[in-house]
């Protein structure tokens, strides 16, 4: 295999089915067949501005939350208000056997 396959090869692996998919529908045609979220309604903003700056910022648009903290707000008073919690899981042992 030479460089210039390798390079190709490289970069196939690199690009998800879902970048890909995405380019083809773009390029397929003329007209749009490819739309992009631009609005979340399924997170609290915080969760969705750190998915935002994560994962969309570097490379695409900005997108914006479709609801107010207040809305996603969980009402489990143990976590003080915030939007998440980190639970270890270390100590639990699993006792199925595959």
């Amino acid at each position: 295999m030479d460089d210039t396959d390798q390079d190709d090869w490289l970069t196939a692996l690199r690009t998800s089915l879902f970048q890909r998919l995405f380019l083809l529908l773009q390029y397929a045609r003329t007209e749009e067949r490819t739309i992009r979220l631009d609005k979340q309604f399924r997170m609290h903003p915080d969760l969705g501005n750190l998915v935002r700056r994560m994962f969309y910022e570097p490379t695409g648009p900005r997108i914006e939350n479709g609801g107010t903290a207040e809305q996603r707000r969980h009402g489990f008073a143990q976590y003080g208000g915030r939007p998440a919690a980190w639970h270890t899981t270390t100590r639990h042992r699993c006792h199925t056997m595959l």
